[in-house]
């Protein structure tokens, strides 16, 4: 009996090892990988990319699918790219979107408890182009190239004041979420993918709506003048 359990454990972690192993090199594999061990814990989790970059794809065929689109954004730079261009520079004639952003609040006066001005002071540590107010410009950049889209009512904005933890992308079908490192750039950070119908899905989008409903909808007069 002990001889048949050793074997079985010997074949399990063999086969648990090959998964891992291959996993290194296949996204198929990794998310066969990740799918099992979502099943045995009952997680959402759908799978991880290693970065940004590893995500773009996937996160653009999904932005040209949804139906439903609610980003949360530290800068919002990305929003400028092919990434979400089918919801802005190339939305198709017709297509009906619910779109929901929320940036930054860099139009409100610098206080003590500045979220915008601490994460500039993280990113300063190791980017010495940021420290003299660039981040902060950048989100009223970004702020401003929302505004056409805001005025004619494809989609709504809000400026937040809290701290910047990640970037969330929630669609009606999935959670993307990359948690923040105070030791380099968002880009570089994980980017882990969940499925609507689990707790974090449904976790995220309420924080999502909780910050949403206290932050500001300004008049577009206030915001651009």
């Amino acid at each position: 009996m002990q001889n048949f359990l050793l074997s079985v454990s010997a074949s399990l972690f063999a086969g648990i090892l090959l998964i891992i192993i291959v996993s290194k090199t296949s996204d198929k594999a990794k998310w066969v990988l990740i799918g099992i061990l979502g099943r045995l814990t009952n997680s959402d989790l759908d799978f991880v990319y290693e970065n940004k970059k590893a995500s773009i794809s996937e996160i653009e065929k999904e932005i040209k699918r949804a139906n439903e689109i609610f980003i949360y954004a530290s800068r919002g730079n990305e929003l400028h790219r092919e990434t979400f261009e089918s919801i802005f520079m190339n939305k198709p004639k017709g297509r009906k979107v619910i779109i929901k952003i929320l940036l930054p609040d860099s139009l409100k006066k610098a206080d003590s408890n500045d979220w915008i001005s601490q994460r500039e002071n993280e990113l300063k540590k190791f980017d010495k182009s940021h420290g003299n107010g660039l981040f902060r410009s950048q989100i009223t950049s970004n702020i401003e190239f929302l505004k056409c889209y805001v005025e004619s009512n494809e989609l709504e904005l809000r400026l937040y004041d809290y701290p910047h933890t990640g970037r969330i992308l929630i669609t009606d079908k999935f959670l993307y979420f990359t948690p923040y490192s105070k030791e380099t750039h968002g880009r570089n950070n994980s980017v882990y993918k969940f499925k609507r119908g689990g707790e974090m899905y449904s976790n995220m989008k309420r924080y999502f709506f909780q910050i949403w409903e206290k932050s500001r909808q300004m008049p577009l007069k206030e915001l651009y003048e």
